[in-house]
């Protein structure tokens, strides 16, 4: 790597620094710390350095929110069967369980479904959608996918399952380069053409909250009880955000701030028992405790088996159950290590026989068997060990490929991989992280 260093030394830097460390009244190396992120509006800065609750983005901005929180309305005073679909990583899984428990406490009709990153792969899926029909769903909101499922969604029209889309990831570009978006009832996704939500960088479960912060505020309970609710909703949406490694500005950084607080006063025992098993009872607990301590415990049980264990533990109400949880949980992750190590050990003995193959701009490795929870972690490591701009890590299990990919900033990862489109079977995700299957 080749370090841009920045001039902090001269003259005109200094003084850019005195001066707006004078008007926040914060130090001289503050002022300096702040100025090298690009922040350099007072206003902006004062805002930076004190979130507050007041600074949440009101919902309503988000384009489909009145058709989503209407929809749901109706299949509350219809007692309809309502069907979150979820996603089996840290975010999809923290935005069920924001979700669902809100949409239980307004009295919806609720329930979840998890998919398995084995059986299921990346994205929602045909079959799902036509066993929710048979089993009388007549609503299903997903989190943290279906951007892209269109095929999905028109099967639920035709199965009579009405759907409302929430998801962050970014939309399907047409030939025409125009950005397709599903014919659901409703999408909820900053990133969609037309939405003029300030916040384009929200997580899954992000966006997941704008929706349960306009059902809560359409309850006929008082504005005050409705605001002593959402820092309680924030403490998930915290885990989420953070684990899914968008940026920490603006609004992230308002729910950052705010969920970090209240993880100090865990109330729930499954919340409670995680913190435990993380070695974080009664501490004040960073982003870096989440994003090294809890989220990969909650992400070892989609890794290695199944996330519904964490749903299970962050809405079970027994402690002892809860505590067994949590413990299976840091048993997964210790797991999940060895098997991320024996398969870089793997890659290092590649590397060592034939380092031509490691020298590209784009790094592509594929292994037999390769444990499919692993890929994504994998990736990042070889971003890191060999300097590439995009790495892919591909797990062959007889006739199809199951890959996960990771790219530096100035590379679009998800705008290469649909330049080669046609390769895939299917294949979603971010400019920087992205799954896919292929044929092997």
């Amino acid at each position: 790597m080749r370090w841009l260093m920045p001039d902090r030394n001269s003259e005109k830097a200094r003084e850019t620094s005195q001066a707006f460390a004078q008007a926040l009244k914060i130090t001289p190396l503050t002022a300096s710390v702040l100025l090298q992120r690009g922040i350099s509006d007072p206003q902006i800065a004062h805002r930076f350095l004190n979130p507050h609750i007041d600074q949440l983005h009101s919902p309503w901005q988000m384009r489909g929110m009145e058709s989503a929180v209407s929809r749901i309305a109706q299949a509350i005073d219809r007692r309809e069967k309502v069907l979150i679909y979820g996603d089996y990583d840290v975010d999809g899984a923290m935005a069920v369980v924001v979700l669902q428990t809100a949409l239980q406490m307004i009295g919806a009709n609720v329930q979840s479904f998890i998919p398995d990153r084995f059986r299921d792969g990346y994205g929602m899926r045909e079959e799902v959608v036509e066993e929710a029909a048979r089993n009388g769903f007549s609503l299903l909101i997903s989190v943290d996918t279906g951007i892209r499922a269109f095929a999905v969604v028109e099967r639920a029209r035709e199965a009579g399952v009405d759907c409302i889309i929430t998801d962050h990831h970014l939309p399907e570009k047409e030939a025409s380069g125009a950005e397709a978006i599903p014919h659901a009832h409703a999408v909820l996704n900053p990133k969609q053409p037309g939405c003029e939500y300030p916040e384009k960088n929200l997580s899954g479960v992000g966006v997941a909250f704008k929706l349960v912060q306009a059902l809560l505020e359409k309850q006929p309970a008082d504005a005050a009880r409705t605001k002593r609710l959402i820092p309680s909703f924030l403490k998930l949406v915290c885990i989420g955000t953070i684990a899914d490694n968008v940026p920490l500005t603006g609004e992230n950084r308002v729910i950052a701030k705010i969920g970090l607080d209240e993880l100090k006063f865990p109330s729930h025992p499954g919340l409670k028992a995680l913190l435990d098993a993380a070695g974080l009872a009664g501490r004040v607990i960073s982003s870096w405790d989440v994003g090294f301590r809890i989220a990969p415990r909650l992400n070892a049980a989609g890794r290695m088996e199944s996330a519904e264990e964490v749903i299970e533990l962050l809405t079970v109400a027994g402690p002892e159950r809860a505590q067994e949880l949590a413990e299976k949980l840091s048993r997964l992750n210790t797991e999940r290590q060895a098997t991320e190590q024996r398969i870089m050990d793997e890659v290092e003995a590649r590397h060592r026989e034939r380092p031509e193959d490691f020298s590209g701009y784009c790094l592509v490795v594929d292994g037999e068997g390769w444990h499919q929870g692993v890929l994504g972690i994998i990736a990042s490591r070889l971003l890191e060990r060999f300097g590439s701009a995009a790495a892919l890590v591909i797990s062959r299990n007889g006739e199809t490929g199951q890959g996960s990919g990771r790219s530096i900033q100035k590379f679009h990862l998800l705008d290469a991989l649909t330049a080669c489109g046609q390769v895939f079977n299917r294949y979603g995700g971010h400019s920087q992280a992205a799954g896919f299957q292929l044929p092997t």
